[in-house]
């Protein structure tokens, strides 16, 4: 199937040669204020305001500002200052206005975090090295795969949009003060100098299994074998019940410490993961980014064998996007995995 999806894509331009005309577009419309804004709980609101142009103007694509734009922020009906910090809950409206370009406004409400209830982890032990000499200490080297679970609270009544990430952390590498690399230590300095640990960490691969994660895949995508990329961002619609679990694998991690001196703090590395409660606004936008750069629609339509992908707005004009998030966050420490190794290696 690979094969043919190949070759499908790559004579899709021979189709077409011969086909192709310059044409200089009339097109009846005068530019409209743009608005866009990604609110967050907790975070002043910042809004940009540009305006539309045609393809062709590319005066206007270079400089598309509006220097006359006046904006008024609304949350729950009043009218709120610059610095106000947006709530979960708020019902933000956005209006701006322009002698030269008319007015816009839309609407959102952001929404109230979800929280991560729980985290599980499984560790697949792929290979490890080890090394405990007494005048350097233990040095590790290990690789290994992590099944994570996150389970979150479900309202099977609500319709209820998501975005997850992730980052990872570890001890930074600890620098000696007293000696650099080039030192010419004395022989008798050196007898008792131990040089510091050293520590490395990895995450791994980043793969979603469960199903939600697709749900954006086409019928197109699906049938040409499309459908093994996966997004970040998902609904409840295909959650069940009052709880649901969220499945997160990472694959080819590895930790490698060396001369360590058995201070457990230096194990200490993982993930944080984030999960974003996103309004619907923003969840379309995700899916419009990832139909029209990742999809094999759009392989097709680059050729000209289909109509362009319509962008999405919410905004009274139809030019822009303004969305809302809140954000729970839930760590995985990795040290008691690490340490329970290293103790076994050590017996």
């Amino acid at each position: 199937m690979a094969i043919l999806k190949k070759i499908i894509i790559a004579s899709l331009p021979f189709l077409l040669y011969g086909c192709r005309e310059d044409i200089e577009p009339l097109i009846d419309t005068r530019p409209v204020l743009c608005l866009n804004s990604l609110i967050t709980a907790g975070k002043p609101i910042e809004v940009s305001v540009t305006r539309t142009w045609v393809y062709t103007d590319s005066k206007g694509g270079n400089d598309h500002s509006v220097s006359d734009a006046k904006v008024s922020i609304y949350a729950n009906g009043n009218l709120v200052s610059d610095d106000y910090l947006a709530q979960e809950g708020d019902i933000i409206r956005i209006e701006a206005y322009s002698n030269t370009y008319g007015s816009a406004w839309a609407e959102v409400t952001v929404p109230v975090a979800t929280p991560i209830s729980n985290v599980k982890y499984t560790p697949t032990l792929k290979d490890l090295w080890y090394n405990d000499r007494e005048e350097w200490g233990v040095s590790l080297d290990l690789t290994f795969n992590i099944a994570t679970t996150l389970s979150i609270p479900n309202d099977p009544q609500a319709n209820l949009f998501y975005d997850l990430d992730f980052t990872t952390f570890s001890p930074a590498n600890e620098k000696d003060s007293d000696f650099s690399d080039d030192y010419d230590a004395p022989g008798e300095l050196l007898r008792w100098y131990t040089p510091p640990s050293e520590v490395h960490f990895y995450g791994g691969s980043f793969i979603l299994r469960d199903p939600f994660f697709s749900e954006y895949v086409g019928a197109f995508d699906d049938m040409m074998d499309w459908a093994d990329i996966y997004a970040s961002f998902f609904s409840n619609h295909q959650f069940k019940g009052n709880t649901q679990d969220i499945h997160v694998d990472f694959q080819d991690c590895s930790f490698r410490i060396t001369q360590w001196d058995r201070n457990p703090e230096l194990l200490e590395c993982g993930y944080v993961f984030t999960l974003y409660s996103i309004s619907e606004s923003y969840c379309k936008w995700l899916n419009y980014r990832w139909q029209s750069d990742q999809s094999l629609m759009e392989e097709i339509i680059d050729v000209g064998l289909a109509e362009p992908i319509w962008g999405y707005s919410n905004v009274s004009t139809g030019a822009g996007v303004v969305a809302a998030q809140s954000s729970a966050t839930a760590t995985l420490n990795l040290q008691d995995f690490l340490f329970d190794y290293i103790s076994k290696e050590s017996k």
